[in-house]
């Protein structure tokens, strides 16, 4: 993976929710990649068009599905699920996980973070979205009774997965 390059004056907010509706689509039926056409116009659909390369986001999607691939080679994906959880105190949580991958061994939670720092960064980045991913986690061992494993952040701007 490498980083993403962007145009000056990218809003990184939109461009993350672009990012996520292509990684979404690309995980709804891995046996059907993501097309050019199918990126692009998500990517201009929020007003995009021209601020990134498509071919690069794609090879970025492409090399994120080998690296999942390849580090659980048996798993069921599963982008965009919804989670809510009732916390003892009486507070509600409202979250969406970016993707869930359902392994032998228990789920594996990924949140994809459209950050472009540095690797300088990187674990700041995931001291900050600890509690978020601990949150999800608990509200889906509570739904399932079977335990989270592993939590990450996949950051496709800047071309790297952490381990949180």
């Amino acid at each position: 993976r490498q980083r993403l390059a962007l145009m000056p004056g990218t809003d990184i907010t939109v461009l993350g929710t672009a990012i996520h509706a292509c990684i979404a689509l690309s995980f709804v039926d891995v046996s059907q990649p993501i097309t050019h056409d199918e990126a692009d116009r998500l990517l201009r659909t929020h007003g995009l068009e021209g601020r990134i390369v498509v071919d690069a986001l794609l090879a970025q999607i492409k090399a994120f599905h080998h690296w999942v691939t390849t580090r659980w080679p048996q798993h069921t994906p599963y982008p965009e699920i919804p989670v809510q959880a009732i916390w003892q105190n009486g507070q509600i949580m409202n979250g969406r996980i970016d993707l869930l991958l359902d392994t032998p061994d228990g789920w594996v939670l990924i949140d994809h973070k459209s950050n472009p720092q540095g690797s300088s960064t990187w674990e700041g980045l995931a001291q900050k979205y600890a509690g978020q991913l601990d949150a999800y986690a608990k509200a889906v061992k509570k739904a399932t009774g079977r335990p989270v494993v592993e939590r990450w952040l996949f950051l496709p701007v800047s071309g790297n997965c952490i381990k949180v």
